[in-house]
């Protein structure tokens, strides 16, 4: 198991790869069962503009990745993330929401306490569009918080850090704005090629 010293780091988009956040923890680690990855939403997965008190709710999320064995840097990466079924009630909007995965990582912040591990997401993008495309906003740079359950396999974002709008067009009509925070959060459960969940412990 290789130790390491976490240290906050921003690595590209929020909305959902885990970086290392403050204050410096001494880690080390260990993944078996893992290798290629799928991973599917149980329960709603939600994106908040949280400044502007927008939730959209989506029903059906997927996704696939990597998370090798032994005790690599980082824990795992993802290739895939989609999510579908999304809208807010108020206002009662429709979106269509579009994850860019490429750079993400999964990492590992604290020690394996019963089973589970907290971890958070790095280098996911997210790209929302309402009103038929009229209306589009990206949000990213930053961390989504969250936990890895070995038992279940369930892998959990309950919150952000630094993940703001980065860029909105005059289609949103001022509803959201540059520089609003973000947020992602939901759970969805990872299993390998063979059909059963990874374990990660972390000490």
């Amino acid at each position: 198991m290789r130790k390491f010293a976490a240290a906050a780091t921003v690595v590209g988009a929020g909305a959902l790869a885990l970086a290392f956040s403050t204050p410096a923890l001494a880690l080390s680690w260990t993944v078996t069962n893992g290798g290629a990855v799928t991973a599917v939403n149980s329960g709603p997965i939600t994106f908040q503009d949280v400044t502007a008190g927008i939730t959209a709710g989506c029903t059906t999320g997927s996704g696939a990745g990597n998370v090798p064995n032994g005790s690599n840097t980082p824990v795992g990466t993802l290739s895939s993330l989609s999510l579908s079924g999304c809208a807010s009630t108020s206002p009662a909007i429709s979106f269509t929401l579009t994850v860019n995965t490429a750079g993400s990582a999964i990492n590992v912040t604290g020690p394996t306490v019963g089973g589970v591990t907290p971890g958070n997401i790095s280098g996911l993008t997210v790209t929302a569009k309402a009103f038929g495309g009229l209306c589009t906003l990206t949000a990213g740079g930053g961390t989504l918080n969250g936990s890895y359950t070995n038992s279940t396999g369930a892998l959990t974002t309950t919150g952000a850090t630094g993940v703001t709008v980065t860029s909105v067009n005059a289609g949103c009509l001022g509803i959201v704005k540059k520089g609003d925070v973000a947020s992602l959060s939901g759970t969805f459960i990872v299993k390998n090629s063979g059909g059963t969940h990874p374990q990660i412990i972390a000490s």
